[in-house]
C-alpha cells in the first residue's frame, strides 16, 4: 500500500475530527517529504555506485582480519575470477603470491595500527588463467565513530604491463620480477 491510499484511509477514520484532519495533512505532507529524500538519496547513492563499478581500478573494503567484504566488478574484469567469489576470503592466503603476502600482511596491519592511509604497495596477484599479474596497491582505514579502525579500504590498480615491459600479459612462465622500490617506500614512510 502507498502513502497516498494509508492517508486516504486515515482521513476517513478521522472525518468527524477536525483536528485530526489537519494534522494528518501535516502528516502527508512530511511523509511525502520523506520520500522525496528517501528517493534523491536511492539515485545518489545508485550514481555513485555506478561511479565506483566503472572506475578502471578494483576497489575492495577488507575487515580487521584481511577477508574480504566487498569488492567492485573490476576484480572480475581484470583477474578473471567472480567478485562475489572473492567475498568472506581471506586476499593474502587464498590471492596473493606465496612471497608478496607477508609484506602484504604487514602493509595493511601498518595501515591499521596507525590509523593511516599506506601507498604504493607493489604484489602478485593471481589470475583464474594461473598466472601472476602485478598490480599496486593503496590502503586507507575506515574509521567509526569512536575512532577505531572498522574495516580498511584498498583501491588496486594493474601495472601488470609496465612490469613486463609493456608487452601484453607474460603468462604463468614469466619470472617474477622484484621490487626493489618497495622497501625504500616502506622506509619513507615509517616502515
Amino acid at each position: 500500500m502507498d502513502v497516498s491510499a494509508i492517508m486516504t484511509s486515515l482521513e476517513k477514520l478521522c472525518v468527524s475530527k477536525p483536528e485530526a484532519i489537519e494534522e494528518l495533512v501535516t502528516l502527508r505532507a512530511e511523509l511525502q517529504k520523506l520520500l522525496a529524500e528517501s528517493e534523491d538519496l536511492r539515485e545518489e547513492r545508485d550514481r555513485f555506485k555506478s561511479y565506483v563499478e566503472n572506475a578502471n581500478d578494483t576497489i575492495a573494503i577488507l575487515d580487521l582480519e584481511g577477508k574480504v567484504i566487498y569488492t567492485t566488478e573490476n576484480w572480475t574484469r581484470q583477474l578473471g575470477v567472480n567478485s562475489g567469489d572473492v567475498v568472506h576470503n581471506r586476499i593474502f592466503e587464498r590471492y596473493m603470491h606465496p612471497e608478496d603476502a607477508p609484506r602484504a600482511q604487514a602493509f595493511f596491519e601498518t595501515a591499521i595500527k596507525s590509523k593511516e592511509s599506506q601507498s604504493g604497495f607493489e604484489y602478485r596477484i593471481k589470475h583464474s588463467d594461473g598466472s601472476w599479474r602485478w598490480h599496486t596497491a593503496n590502503i586507507a582505514p575506515i574509521l567509526n565513530e569512536k575512532g577505531e579502525v572498522e574495516s580498511v579500504v584498498s583501491i588496486a590498480r594493474s601495472i601488470h604491463r609496465q612490469k613486463n615491459g609493456g608487452t601484453a600479459c607474460a603468462g604463468k612462465r614469466s619470472a617474477p620480477a622484484r621490487n626493489p622500490g618497495y622497501h625504500a617506500r616502506r622506509r619513507d614512510h615509517g616502515g
